[in-house]
């Protein structure tokens, strides 16, 4: 019994971590599905519907017809869970904990192959598990992409590992098909073969530089070859746009931009205090600002350290630090990732596969720090011990926190646009879910401060017009609607709802109409209404009648002048405008 309870244990540290996962993220269990991306991969996607539609999901985008992703094994996923849960959000919520855990296993028995198996393995694997800053991730059930992905990653580096080790084609094989499902996951697996490249180059035994580059390209060439062909398939499809930058300088911006929120990410892994759902951060134009120059001698003076220090570091962490930056380089906008006009996005859930890295790293200064505190007196290990704990308790304690938040999505929004006001992104979703709940004057000033910072978006336009009009500001909700030059698509949308608001305004204007004491403006507002409709010889006719009562009443008579121009009666439109010239 105390050999299964020894902290050595590996199956009691796998007990360990999916206890701890299980106890922090069963919040989420009675989570429903979210807007935005919940609804355009789940509950509004046509593919996962029906179980004789999965050949369509490995030939179209994730998102529909966005040509940026192709995440078919993610929308297969959630195929077979309507297929045989129904959309029921709490078997989604629970393969996402189920994921975090075997992935949290995965990086444990990857660790115990490096370290053979002593204890920093499993403080690696536990932070991973208990983090709050995977939240986002694994709370958020679009954020499948994300956890399948890192689970065949960590996969294809475990065996990529056992393949050197034991010296087995059949591991390779494994590496290669885990890779490739990473790839049919998520697009940022991309960079594996650079990370095998790296695993294989440190940890071959040959000395010589020359012995240990040709065996490293021996083993990553394959993955190379897997990747063209992932290529390829894309290609074929028509999916692989990319978002587009200005000029040179925007593009450089956007890098620096990156650098400094690799340091906002550091700190977040040490003191996680503010995290938000889908972070974003404002792009540094100025590159001779204050914040520009010491972003820049920040990282020139921590490749200046790693330099000095390069022999004095293991081959282990020397891998987990160019495995980082390497798995970063898809999310450093060299592929600009753009969330809105000025901001790059920097989402937590960036941090759920490099961060295990930065784990690696921290762990190994925190024990080379604690070690020089004790000797030198100036800390006893007792104490050491506390603060860790401490420190623990502070990362399982916030991780609750985030997943109550993301139980409640008004909760989790509201927090966000509270870090936030301009992140256009989420105005719209907690203005949608706003509506979703039928609470349209709540959500209109969501909508109104997203079109504040993004006047041409569309979706933000046409939801400001339609909870202006479900509110009964139909005059309101139509000017909004006139203002969408490109309703991409929400064109039947927005037609539908125009035609039920000119319906309700006939409605109303004719119930007003009272004979011979209706005011003009009452057949005016009727008359307008008609010639928005296209319905112009009723329009004219409205026009007739406020001039019959008002002669005077300037805008009946241009608008009448234009009803006939556009009912093509050319020369009564002329008669028409030469009239109010000569009034």
């Amino acid at each position: 019994m105390k050999k299964i309870f020894d902290r050595e244990n590996p199956a009691f540290q796998v007990f360990i971590l999916i206890s701890s996962i299980f106890t922090l993220y069963s919040f989420i269990l009675s989570a429903p599905f979210k807007t935005l991306d919940d609804q355009a991969s789940i509950y509004a996607n046509p593919d996962i519907q029906d179980i004789k539609h999965f050949p369509r999901i490995f030939s179209k985008s994730f998102f529909g017809d966005d040509r940026f992703y192709y995440r078919p094994l993610v929308s297969l996923s959630f195929a077979l869970e309507k297929h045989f849960f129904g959309f029921n959000a709490f078997f989604f919520n629970l393969t996402n904990i189920i994921l975090h855990s075997l992935t949290a296993i995965i990086i444990l028995c990857f660790m115990r192959s490096i370290f053979q198996g002593t204890f920093i393995s499993f403080w690696v694997a536990f932070l991973f598990a208990i983090h709050p800053v995977y939240v986002e991730a694994v709370a958020n059930i679009a954020g499948r992409s994300i956890l399948l992905c890192a689970f065949f990653e960590w996969s294809a580096l475990m065996f990529l590992a056992l393949s050197m080790q034991r010296k087995k084609t059949g591991y390779y094989i494994v590496s290669m098909l885990s890779f490739a499902l990473a790839l049919l996951s998520k697009e940022s697996s991309a960079v594996f073969p650079a990370i095998a490249f790296a695993y294989a180059f440190f940890f071959f035994p040959e000395r010589s530089w020359v012995a240990r580059t040709r065996k490293s390209l021996k083993a990553a060439f394959p993955f190379g070859i897997a990747l063209l062909g992932y290529l390829l398939i894309r290609f074929t499809l028509d999916i692989s746009s990319v978002s587009s930058v200005r000029d040179a300088k925007d593009y450089l911006c956007g890098i620096l931009t990156f650098a400094r929120a690799m340091i906002m990410y550091a700190r977040v892994l040490l003191v996680p205090f503010d995290l938000y759902f889908d972070r974003i951060c404002p792009v540094l134009y100025d590159l001779l600002s204050l914040e520009s120059l010491a972003t820049m001698l920040f990282w020139l003076s921590f490749v200046f350290i790693l330099w000095k220090a390069r022999h004095h570091l293991s081959a282990a962490v020397k891998f987990f630090i160019l495995f980082v930056f390497i798995r970063f380089l898809p999310l450093s906008q060299l592929i600009p990732i753009r969330s809105q006009a000025g901001y790059i996005c920097v989402p937590d859930h960036f941090l759920y596969v490099p961060s295990v890295g930065f784990f690696v790293c921290l762990i190994f200064l925190a024990r080379t720090m604690v070690s020089q505190l004790v000797a030198s007196k100036h800390l006893t290990r007792s104490w050491a011990r506390s603060l860790i704990g401490l420190w623990m308790i502070f990362l399982a304690g916030t991780t609750i926190e985030q997943n109550i938040y993301a139980t409640h999505e008004i909760a989790l929004f509201s927090r966000s646009v509270s870090f936030r006001p301009e992140h256009v992104r989420l105005n719209i979703a907690l203005g949608l879910r706003y509506v979703f709940e039928k609470k349209f004057a709540q959500a209109e000033p969501y909508f109104r401060n997203a079109l504040a910072y993004e006047p041409t978006n569309t979706r933000a336009r046409v939801s400001l017009a339609t909870v202006l009009l479900d509110q009964g500001k139909l005059w309101e909700g139509l000017s909004e609607f006139e203002k969408v030059t490109d309703a991409e698509n929400f064109q039947d949308l927005v037609d539908r709802n125009k035609n039920l608001a000119y319906r309700l305004l006939i409605k109303k204007y004719s119930a007003m109409i009272k004979g011979e004491n209706t005011p003009a403006d009452v057949h005016y507002s009727l008359g307008v209404v008609y010639a928005k409709q296209g319905d112009f010889q009723q329009a004219i006719s409205y026009f007739q009648e406020t001039l019959a009562r008002d002669p005077r009443h300037r805008n009946a008579h241009e608008n009448l002048c234009n009803s006939f121009w556009a009912a093509g009666d050319e020369t009564r439109a002329q008669d028409c405008f030469q009239e109010i010239n000569t009034q």
